[in-house]
Formats: C-alpha cells, sequence, structure tokens
C-alpha cells in the first residue's frame, strides 16, 4: 500500500500494518497519528500521548493513508523548541493578530525545510516570520470543506466569517461565503470565480465592507469586454 491509499484496519489485515504509522481520519482520534505495534499476539496502537491502546477483535481503524515517518515535517519557535510535527503532505492553520485564518498544505523537502503553498522555507525562518507578524501557528486537525471546496483562508468581520474555499474538481474553482462566528456550518451568498486572484479580491471586498459598514457590489469584478475605444 502506497501513502495515497485509504481503508481500514481489522484484526483481519492488521498484521500488514504492524510497526507501520497511519493517519487516522475517524473523529474520534481527531486525525491522530497511530502506530501499529504487536507485543506477545496481542495488537496495539500507540497514540500521540504514547498511550498503548489494545485491538480487539470487531475494532477498526479507518485510515486516510499511511505516514512516512521520515518525512515529517518540524515546526518550531525561533529559539529552536519543537511546537509540533506534521506528515509531508498535511496542512497547518495560521492564524495572523487581525483574525485572518489561512490554510496551507505543506511539502516536505528535508529536515529543515519545506514548501507551503508554493514557497520553500527554512523551519527556523517560517517561525520568525510567523512570530514578527504575531501569527499563531497549529496543525490542521479537521479540514473545513463544504460541496467539494475545502476552505483555505477565513477573514472575521464582527459577527461575520468570510471564507474562502478551493476545489480543483470544479468548473470554478474558487468560491467565497459569508459565514458566522456562532454558526460556522451556514454558508451564505456565494460568489464562485475562475481565478485565485479575483477570489481573494472579492474576499477582501466583503471583509472590508463588513467591517466599514458600506455597500459591496461583486459584479464589478466581472471582466467587461474591451471595446474598440478601449483598445485604442
Amino acid at each position: 500500500m502506497n501513502e495515497k491509499t485509504q481503508g481500514v484496519i481489522t484484526i483481519a489485515n492488521i498484521e500488514d500494518f504492524v510497526g507501520k504509522t497511519v493517519d487516522s481520519t475517524r473523529r474520534m482520534f481527531h486525525h491522530y497519528p497511530l502506530t501499529i505495534k504487536k507485543t506477545d499476539d496481542q495488537y496495539y496502537y500507540v497514540d500521540r500521548n504514547d498511550v498503548m491502546v489494545r485491538v480487539d477483535k470487531g475494532d477498526t481503524i479507518t485510515f486516510d493513508r499511511l505516514i512516512n515517518l521520515e518525512k515529517m515535517i518540524r515546526f518550531i519557535d525561533s529559539g529552536y523548541s519543537e511546537l509540533f510535527r506534521i506528515p509531508d503532505g498535511g496542512s497547518i492553520v495560521v492564524t495572523r493578530s487581525n483574525g485572518e485564518e489561512y490554510v496551507s498544505e505543506c511539502k516536505y523537502l528535508d529536515e529543515t525545510h519545506f514548501e507551503a503553498n508554493g514557497t520553500c522555507w527554512h523551519i527556523c525562518q517560517f517561525a520568525e516570520t510567523q512570530e514578527r507578524y504575531g501569527a499563531v501557528v497549529k496543525p490542521e486537525t479537521e479540514p473545513e470543506v463544504k460541496v467539494g471546496y475545502r476552505i483555505i483562508q477565513r477573514n472575521l468581520a464582527g459577527d461575520k466569517v468570510f471564507k474562502l474555499g478551493y476545489n480543483p474538481n470544479a468548473v470554478q474553482k474558487f468560491v467565497t461565503w459569508q459565514s458566522y462566528r456562532d454558526n460556522p456550518a451556514r454558508y451564505d451568498w456565494g460568489h464562485y470565480w475562475s481565478d485565485k486572484n479575483t477570489a481573494k479580491t472579492d474576499l477582501f471586498h466583503r471583509t472590508n465592507a463588513e467591517c466599514r459598514g458600506i455597500p459591496y457590489d461583486h459584479t464589478k469584478l466581472f471582466k467587461q469586454p474591451k471595446t474598440r475605444n478601449d483598445a485604442r
């Protein structure tokens, strides 16, 4: 099985997973990495607190993928103290001092470098940059997805939250929604876009209009065809 495989571990096939680590997708595990072990013909998984839990007949562990422990991305503070680790391909949530939240998928490059949203970072450089801007970085434990769109940015504006979603399989790959602090599962007034820059511009204007209490017409972002006079 490779790192992209999804599946279920049961007593019938657990021998194939002994010594391997999986990223569990069961809500009860909150996406904790679980390592499968065997002792005296008994099977266990070891959770993130190093607690061994026996796997009995009838138990199942649903997992998203196998984790390559040699490709864990370290996140540290500027003093090089480790904060947490995520597997290659995992995501982090960066919360800035103004309340904006960004979700970044990360790619392992080597022990001290990773890529986030197309930018290569040294782990210390990343830590220093986030501290400089007063940002808080945490692992994403439960991706927020709405009708196939994964939320990659959230902007706070009073009692509202404006969200940017991305779906690589959709015709219009980006969308912004209005949501609410006290009801984050509610999504209103979706604006759908074909390119990320326009979607981010729309997200900014929606947030700004709400904060300032001014009207905003998103249709002005639609590209108008040039006339002969415009082209001169």
